[in-house]
């Protein structure tokens, strides 16, 4: 287990080795352990993940609890966030090819989410990966997901929410919530 710098507001990320395959692994932050609604929000999380198999969303493998809390493996993703690849390479989706590759792949995760019947809601270029090899879009981080089935959710990010979710509209949240984000 090796500690990763990627940090989430309610959760820690670790590098994981089983069998010589790597694993990301999510775990609650301690002052959040003991929270019911944490815990139920991290549960929703991987039981939403799992269920789901797609290409451009990142793979749930399996939950548990160890001494410091629940914790969540993910398939471990090699490439860089979006937010990362515009530091890196600012006129990356100059190219045409690029970002059409980059918007069909995102869109057909969302399509794929959405007809699992989650809202996302955290849509931002922190939360989607381009992969080292191929530069192909993974959806990550299901933390903030919007489902009929779950009463909680974590929260949102602003300055990329759709206005009807900064309201706190819960019942007017649906795809276009996820569409507003791409915008």
């Amino acid at each position: 287990v090796e500690p990763l710098d990627s940090q989430g507001g309610t959760s820690r990320a670790y590098l994981v080795c089983i069998n010589g395959q790597q694993f990301f692994m999510k775990q609650l932050k301690a002052e959040y352990v003991s929270n019911p609604r944490y815990r139920v929000m991290f549960m929703k999380e991987f039981c939403k993940g799992h269920e789901i198999n797609h290409p451009h969303i990142v793979s749930y493998k399996e939950t548990g609890e160890n001494a410091d809390g629940p914790y969540i493996l993910m398939e471990y993703l090699t490439g860089m966030t979006v937010a990362q690849k515009l530091e890196e390479e600012p006129v990356y989706f100059y190219n045409k090819a690029n970002l059409d590759k980059f918007f069909t792949q995102l869109l057909q995760g969302l399509k794929c989410l959405h007809e699992h019947h989650i809202v996302y809601c955290d849509l931002k270029p922190a939360n989607i990966m381009l992969t080292r090899i191929n530069n192909d879009v993974k959806i990550i981080d299901l933390g903030f997901c919007e489902t009929d089935d779950y009463a909680f959710t974590a929260g949102l990010t602003k300055s990329f929410s759709a206005p009807g979710q900064q309201q706190t509209e819960r019942d007017k949240l649906d795809a276009r919530t996820d569409i507003y984000a791409v915008g």
